[in-house]
């Protein structure tokens, strides 16, 4: 859990040097689906997707999974 903590503060760090390879460690250790950036904030790493945005945030969808390729679709 702490792991998990420390690479989720890491990423939405502004004084971050790192994001993408921090974004990607995150995908690959806990196939996260989903990203929620402050609309003040960092854009969007590679492989994020826009789905969502309101006056303060902006939701992205990951569009890469474990290992890099594009995530499965689901017939939802």
């Amino acid at each position: 859990w702490l792991r998990r903590l420390t690479l989720a503060a890491r990423f939405y760090d502004p004084a971050g040097d790192d994001v993408g390879g921090v974004f990607a460690e995150i995908v690959a250790r806990y196939g996260i689906t989903h990203v929620v950036l402050p609309l003040d904030g960092p854009a969007f790493p590679a492989g994020v997707e826009a789905v969502f945005r309101d006056g303060r945030y902006a939701v992205g969808r990951v569009t890469q999974r474990r290992g890099g390729g594009s995530p499965a679709t689901s017939s939802r």
